[in-house]
């Protein structure tokens, strides 16, 4: 299995989902049913796709498997796509996150599987904490005790105290052992800036009643950041999870049609409605082989 791991990770990856909605076919998707199914005659995508899920299930849950695990546990099932958000790989500091989710409140999941170490998480905690008051640690079963004396470790009490803990068990099922507690003791205004964009941060200012500063473009970003600061830490915070909420707009009708299996690499990729058309035109197809038939 180790000398397949690289392939198992590209399989479900935004470049795969983007070549089969521009050309109804992959390379990565043939090479791994190659490699993985010994029977894809007469079978549809959807059913071929299901069964690799089902190994990274039963022998290799990645990142790829924890990811689309939380996401359908927590957004899907637990809220409502149409009033939260998720967002992934965002840099914090010097780090970056798993995955952010805001039903009201930002929270976040630093994703530790059972190939991970726990060596980054201290500085990771570190740097969440910088920008959001909610963190969690989502982990295998067997890591928790482990996971539990890393966080009492840590010179910082509030971390053993307020971090969360989620595990996968056995099963495959995402499981709550510790909920996370606000915690607003490190929150920094220019880690929080960082992370916005341009229009995002103006759009702040502007909500508070600031003028945009009429500087050169050289220090209009210093200037903003300036503004920024200048403002209390609670009302920043406020604006800047409630401005990080409008960059998703996905609903739940368009979830509901995608198989689980998918729904992460889904959700995040800017998937345009045609191409959940062409996507379910692709699953409901029976498998070709194009590389082998050219």
């Amino acid at each position: 299995m180790a000398n397949n791991n690289t392939l198992l990770n590209r399989m479900f990856s935004r470049k795969m989902l983007s070549d089969i909605i521009k050309t109804n076919s992959s390379d990565i998707y043939s090479s791994v049913i190659s490699r993985y199914v010994e029977d894809s005659d007469n079978k549809t995508n959807r059913q071929l796709i299901s069964e690799i899920y089902n190994i990274l299930k039963k022998d290799y849950r990645n990142e790829y498997f924890y990811k689309n695990t939380i996401l359908n546990e927590i957004l899907i099932k637990l809220h409502k796509v149409e009033s939260t958000i998720a967002l992934t790989e965002i840099p914090v500091s010097n780090s970056i996150a798993d995955i952010i989710m805001i039903n009201g409140v930002p929270k976040v999941y630093e994703i530790k599987t059972e190939l991970d170490n726990f060596y980054k998480l201290e500085g990771q905690i570190n740097d969440y904490y910088k920008a959001f008051e909610y963190v969690s640690v989502v982990t295998s079963e067997s890591n928790i005790d482990k996971l539990k004396e890393f966080l009492q470790s840590l010179g910082n009490w509030s971390y053993s105290k307020c971090v969360g803990i989620y595990y996968i068990d056995s099963d495959s099922n995402l499981k709550l052992k510790k909920s996370p507690k606000s915690y607003k003791g490190c929150l920094d205004k220019k880690t929080m800036f960082q992370i916005l964009r341009k229009k995002e941060y103006e759009t702040i200012l502007q909500n508070m009643n600031l003028s945009l500063p009429k500087v050169s473009q050289f220090h209009y970003y210093s200037e903003c950041l300036n503004l920024f600061s200048s403002q209390p830490i609670e009302k920043v915070y406020n604006e800047f999870f409630s401005i990080l909420k409008t960059r998703s707009v996905i609903t739940n009708e368009e979830l509901k049609i995608i198989p689980e299996e998918l729904r992460e690499v889904v959700y995040f990729s800017k998937v345009k409605q045609v191409d959940y058309d062409k996507l379910q035109l692709f699953l409901n197809a029976l498998y070709t082989n194009k590389k082998e038939r050219a």
